[in-house]
Order: C-alpha cells, then sequence, then structure tokens
C-alpha cells in the first residue's frame, strides 16, 4: 500500500481511517476499480498513481516465483571471484593519522539536541544523542529526521500527550 511509507514516517496518530465502501466476497474481482474511483473522488494527497492501482498497470497481478527471486538474488550479489576481488582491494588499506582521529571522535562523542518550541524559543527537552532522543523522547522522531532539522530552522511537528507542539532542534543552547 502507497502510503505505508508514510504511516511509517509520520505515526499512526497523524491519519485518520474511514471505511468508504465494503465490498462483499463475490464482488471481490472489482476491488481495484472501486479503490481507482475513491482515489479520484477523494484526490488523495500523496501522489498515488491511478495505473498503480489498477489493472493497466504492466505489473498487475503478476507473480514472481521463488526461482526468478533466487536468480536476480545471485545475480546482485556477483561471484564469489568478484567478491574477493573487492575484499581483496580494500583490505590494508592505510588510513592517515587524521582520518583515524576524525573517526574515532565521531564514533564517541554524541551531539547534544536541545528541543525549544518554535515560537516562544523555550527549552523542552534536552538529549545526549539523536539515538538516546529517537528512543526516549515523548514522540516518535527516527535519528534520520534530527539530523535533517536540527539547526536549520525547520519546525517539527509532533503530538505530545495529546498536545500538538512546533519543535525547533538545535546542538546549541539558545540564548
Amino acid at each position: 500500500m502507497p502510503i505505508c511509507g508514510a504511516i511509517f514516517k509520520y505515526g499512526i496518530t497523524n491519519f485518520e481511517l474511514f471505511v468508504l465502501e465494503v465490498v462483499s466476497l463475490p464482488f471481490i474481482e472489482e476491488l481495484p476499480f472501486k479503490e481507482a474511483h475513491w482515489y479520484s473522488v477523494i484526490k488523495s494527497s500523496y501522489n498515488v498513481d491511478l495505473n498503480f492501482l489498477s489493472q493497466t498497470n504492466t505489473q498487475f497481478g503478476r507473480q514472481v516465483y521463488s526461482e526468478v527471486r533466487k536468480k536476480a538474488s545471485e545475480a546482485m550479489k556477483g561471484s564469489l571471484e568478484t567478491r574477493q576481488k573487492i575484499r581483496d582491494a580494500l583490505k590494508g588499506r592505510p588510513f592517515s593519522e587524521e582520518l583515524k582521529i576524525k573517526a574515532y571522535e565521531a564514533s564517541t562523542t554524541k551531539k547534544t539536541v536541545y528541543c525549544y518550541d518554535y515560537d516562544s524559543n523555550k527549552l523542552l527537552f534536552i538529549y545526549e544523542g539523536y539515538k538516546f532522543m529517537s528512543r526516549t523522547a515523548p514522540f516518535k522522531i527516527s535519528p534520520k529526521t534530527i539530523y535533517n532539522k536540527i539547526d536549520k530552522n525547520k519546525p517539527h511537528y509532533c503530538l505530545i500527550h495529546g498536545v500538538n507542539y512546533k519543535l525547533r532542534f538545535s546542538s546549541k543552547k539558545l540564548d
């Protein structure tokens, strides 16, 4: 279902679910047409292509068999010889001291995240690192989203204990 990615990203609480029409079992073949009808009536904002949903899609009803999947998987992995050549080329590659220091610092230091109310700049939360914030915040957020919004003045909209918030993420304490 095309909307699953959006539900996963923004959380199920940010969506509403309505049953538009009940289709009984004998009429199950009509389901793609009914679905296309409702998408055209509602004008979904998730850029769902009607061809994706209906029988006009070239992939509609196509089954991919396990042998085909296995062959495709093997082709993508490459031969053992090719993988060994790549492995050998990467083995023993020297790293400069500067690179080693940068890698060490990146792995050991955590970027503090300050969460402010976007409009009033009132400090709401402080977290030690993106991963820690994504696991312990009272709202769902991924480390990637934090990375994309921190210090960029991009608001993050979320629901905390039933109250809508517009947050700003910063790596520095604001005055």
